[in-house]
């Protein structure tokens, strides 16, 4: 499927909550951890969105987004998707690593969304 008529769009929602959610003043360990997840949530959401414009009937786990995504042009989104999902099959432990991922977030949105509005088929 080529047509992305809401897709910019919908990657500029996921990329304004990251941004806003990395930006914010995180008092605790735990508002820490909360912040990295809550942005490799979003990350997720944004392969899933991509994987089902291009596939419909696409699963939702994430090595299939990742799988769907595999011809895909942008390569910055999926390596940060499979550097995700390499950290969540080695247990997801390390608050760092999660921030480390999470802070390439926004960077990957926008490349996507670029891509997108420069019409390159997905």
């Amino acid at each position: 499927m080529t047509d992305f008529d809401t897709g910019p769009s919908d990657l500029a929602v996921l990329h304004g909550f990251a941004v806003a959610r990395l930006a914010a003043n995180h008092r605790t360990e735990s508002e820490s951890q909360d912040t990295a997840r809550r942005v490799l949530s979003v990350l997720s959401s944004a392969g899933r969105l991509l994987a089902t414009r291009r596939a419909p009937g696409a699963s939702l786990r994430l090595p299939d987004v990742i799988e769907a995504l595999r011809d895909w042009p942008d390569s910055e989104l999926k390596s940060l998707l499979q550097d995700y999902e390499a950290y969540r099959r080695a247990g997801a432990d390390g608050t760092a690593q999660a921030e480390q991922l999470a802070a390439r977030v926004p960077a990957a949105l926008v490349a996507a969304k670029t891509m997108i509005e420069e019409s390159a088929p997905i």
